[in-house]
């Protein structure tokens, strides 16, 4: 059966960095035959992280997720977020196992996605890229 794993990444502020890291994050976990979940780039395409309830119900509702998951991975590379602090403890308290993971060969510019960007914008009353995906290459 395939491990369900909730992936935190950092939320450092740089939302071009955040994004690219967390695919890159989503990318190694399914190659290795991982199921991830991963709410941070789920909830942000459609809240916005500057309204406080925004935030608050996005925060509470990816804390949910982890109860469902079979582990949480804390992706460590680029560092440990309060977020990945708080879904840590949210694990620890429910008895999942944590993992601190790093990606193999890390580095900014390896983070492109697999298919090409050809666009990203950042939506109006939004916090999140909205990138435009590009079918052929």
């Amino acid at each position: 059966m395939t491990k369900v794993v909730y992936i935190a990444s950092p939320d450092s502020g740089d939302v071009a960095a955040d994004v690219a890291y967390a695919h890159a994050c989503l990318r190694h976990a399914l190659s290795i035959g991982e199921a991830p979940v991963l709410p941070q780039l789920l909830y942000a395409q459609v809240l916005d992280d500057q309204v406080p309830n925004e935030r608050k119900a996005g925060m509470a509702a990816g804390q949910a997720l982890v109860q469902v998951c079979d582990e949480v991975v804390l992706y460590v590379d680029r560092g440990i977020s309060d977020g990945m602090k708080r879904a840590r403890k949210r694990a620890e308290n429910l008895v999942i196992p944590v993992t601190e993971r790093h990606l193999p060969s890390y580095a900014s510019a390896a983070l492109a996605p697999k298919l090409p960007l050809t666009s990203g914008r950042i939506a109006p009353g939004r916090n999140a890229i909205r990138p435009t995906w590009s079918s052929t290459s």
